[in-house]
């Protein structure tokens, strides 16, 4: 069943890559692709003049003109900031945590690598068509970051408990750098900790918060206002 109004624009600089989302969609039955582009430009153009839910944008999609050089997210950031509500889903070259973290700050609704299977990423575009938040297998389907929770002052290495399901205030300093991008060590070094401190407290993060790895507690502490994006 096709999912009301679920068009989608495709960017990125690959031709080939392009032809092989939009026929995925199209066989699909799900979607309807109304174009590609093969820069930023473009893509703007298109959705300017289109009514478009998602856009597919790779991180190879050049930018604006005069814009310099593209830094991976650049074009992805320019429809969020000139279209904020189309839905972009990131194709990155090459998968980063640093630049996830990035995408999910800019309001990306979701982030992949190219490797994603035709099946997956059209299962993907269904959901964020219908309004969810996809971050390496976690879907977040209601996302509301206007009321952002304050991260409590912290309190020694421990940190003292501030009610939110037994999260410290100090792991929640530590999940914060770490949706900065920032390595262990350089946490241990802007919190005065040990490298083994910071390994002990996201231990402890993703054992609270139900998850599996450094990314999905960084998205699950966003979608329950812990953190801010």
């Amino acid at each position: 069943m096709a999912v009301t109004g679920g068009r989608v624009v495709v960017a990125d600089a690959q031709p080939l890559f392009r032809v092989g989302v939009c026929v995925a969609v199209r066989a699909s039955g799900m979607l309807e692709v109304v174009g590609e582009a093969d820069d930023a430009e473009a893509l703007l153009r298109m959705i300017a003049h289109s009514d478009v839910r998602v856009a597919v944008v790779g991180t190879n999609v050049p930018p604006m003109p005069g814009a310099g050089r593209v830094i991976g997210l650049g074009a992805a950031m320019a429809v969020r900031r000139r279209f904020p509500n189309v839905a972009v889903i990131v194709v990155a070259q090459r998968p980063r945590e640093a630049e996830l973290f990035d995408a999910l700050r800019f309001g990306a609704a979701a982030y992949l690598g190219r490797t994603v299977e035709p099946a997956a990423l059209v299962d993907v575009l269904v959901r964020v068509a219908s309004g969810a938040f996809v971050f390496d297998a976690s879907v977040v389907n209601h996302r509301d970051w206007a009321s952002e929770a304050p991260v409590p002052d912290a309190a020694g290495e421990g940190g003292e408990r501030d009610g939110n399901e037994g999260v410290s205030s100090r792991e929640l300093e530590v999940l914060s750098l770490v949706g900065r991008g920032r390595s262990n060590r350089a946490i241990g070094e802007a919190l005065q900790i040990s490298d083994q401190a910071v390994k002990n407290h996201v231990t402890a993060l993703l054992r609270k918060l139900g998850v599996s790895d450094r990314t999905q507690a960084v998205v699950e502490a966003i979608r329950l206002g812990l953190i801010q994006p």
